[in-house]
């Protein structure tokens, strides 16, 4: 269980919250017990967050990659839940899937992709880049798709 300030804080609240209900009402309605802990308090329906510890600078590397990965397990989450509620054709549900699982497959890769990249022969391309970014008060970057977020914290870095 995480023990941080935060959690402390939401497991207050939502304690605080349970107590409330269960004295202005004796039916509630419970989702799912999936606690690692052993506690007969009942689970009901409540917000849910992702916390990560990543950092405190909101643009740095060692944040970005994970909010990233992060927003993409949620959107494979999400597109499971979307897709079991949907009325959808054969095919157009196999490529969904695909598509969920290439999204899978490329988020195992990440780390020996992150590896690849600080390999010797592509440092040397990346100081040399850093040479010529150096004296530079402003850069226009093109980006689509997935290389979005790329541009966007590039531009961060620049303002």
């Amino acid at each position: 269980m995480e023990n941080s300030p935060i959690t402390k804080l939401i497991d207050q609240i939502r304690d605080e919250d349970l107590m409330i209900k269960k004295q202005s009402s004796s039916s509630q309605n419970i989702l799912f017990n999936a606690s690692d802990e052993d506690s007969e308090e009942e689970i009901v329906d409540k917000n849910i967050g992702l916390y990560q510890k990543s950092g405190h600078c909101y643009s740095d590397v060692k944040s970005f990659i994970p909010q990233v990965v992060c927003l993409a397990l949620i959107a494979i989450w999400f597109s499971d839940k979307k897709q079991n509620q949907s009325i959808q054709s054969t095919q157009q549900r196999s490529l969904i899937e695909d598509q969920r699982k290439q999204l899978i497959q490329d988020i195992g890769y990440l780390s020996l992709r992150m590896k690849q990249t600080l390999q010797p022969s592509y440092l040397a391309k990346y100081k040399a880049i850093a040479q010529f970014l150096k004296g530079q008060d402003n850069i226009f970057l093109l980006a689509k798709g997935l290389g979005h977020f790329v541009a966007d914290f590039i531009a961060q870095k620049f303002c």
